[in-house]
């Protein structure tokens, strides 16, 4: 992320440190590094995705997780200033508008969303974020202040009529029904487990669309009769709800390897053909 911010405003450079990453105060070794793989990244995405014109998503880090990673020049966590935090935010969204632009150029038949990670967006907002010492945690944050912070995102994918979402799925905690509901107030598409949310018979009610994680320690099968055993327990059958559905790979098998990320991919391509083959799934 602080190569794409760091093309707004060399304020937002960091260099790595013992305790993580810090604001370097500059340019810096660190930050010309991300930079230089952020160019990289993005002409080989080009060359292998030439004349590409399905959707294309763009998953950056949140602002409010990277100012809980992040420490100022003095050690704590950028978290604790919320005028920093406001600035982050629209730096975020220039940075964000800056790279759909180059990713549009090179993709001109190509739609985009973009997808906010915010995996440390509970920690903030539960007051679980520990300070340098580690003998105390930082101010929680009110959650009407970190929707604040991503209305200037949320207004980027209005105007340049990209899909948007915020993925709260790889958090330790899991995403509140009251995140939920603000977001989904947003128009914002929420990326989360529903199967730790009581809004899921809401939600599928509503018609909404769900995102599933398959989960990798079950096999196909098994994740396919999990989802529709919950769904049935809510009253739901899975030709009701199975158009609302998007069943995807956990992020962590995305990135490790192309091999990796292709079984991850064809394991989730199974689940949803028994999902969509009833008799089959509930066959011996």
């Amino acid at each position: 992320m602080s190569g794409i911010l760091s093309t707004i405003s060399s304020d937002f450079c960091i260099s790595a440190v013992p305790s993580g990453w810090r604001l370097a105060g500059g340019v810096s070794r660190d930050t010309t590094r991300a930079q230089a793989y952020l160019s990289e990244d993005l002409d080989a995405v080009e060359e292998a995705l030439v004349g590409f014109s399905d959707f294309v998503t763009m998953s950056i880090l949140g602002p409010v997780s990277w100012a809980a990673s992040v420490e100022e020049i003095g050690g704590e966590k950028l978290i604790r200033d919320h005028g920093a935090l406001r600035e982050l935010s629209i730096a975020s969204a220039q940075a964000i508008e800056s790279l759909l632009g180059n990713l549009r150029s090179r993709f001109p038949d190509a739609h985009f969303q973009l997808q906010i990670d915010e995996p440390l967006v509970m920690d903030v907002t539960k007051g679980e974020v520990p300070t340098a010492s580690g003998l105390h945690t930082y101010v929680a944050l009110d959650r009407q202040f970190v929707m604040s912070l991503w209305n200037p995102l949320f207004e980027l994918a209005r105007t340049s009529e990209s899909r948007f979402g915020i993925n709260a799925s790889t958090g330790s905690v899991p995403l509140s029904d009251d995140y939920i509901t603000l977001l989904r107030s947003s128009q914002a598409n929420v990326f989360y487990d529903p199967r730790k949310s009581s809004l899921l018979g809401e939600l599928v009610d509503s018609g909404a669309t769900t995102y599933w994680f398959k989960d990798s320690a079950k096999s196909c099968r098994d994740a396919a009769l999990d989802i529709a055993s919950l769904l049935g327990s809510l009253g739901f059958t899975l030709s009701d709800s199975r158009d609302g559905m998007r069943i995807m790979p956990e992020e962590l098998l995305m990135t490790g390897g192309w091999t990796e990320a292709r079984n991850a991919l064809a394991a989730v391509q199974s689940t949803v053909d028994l999902l969509n083959d009833e008799d089959r799934l509930l066959s011996d």
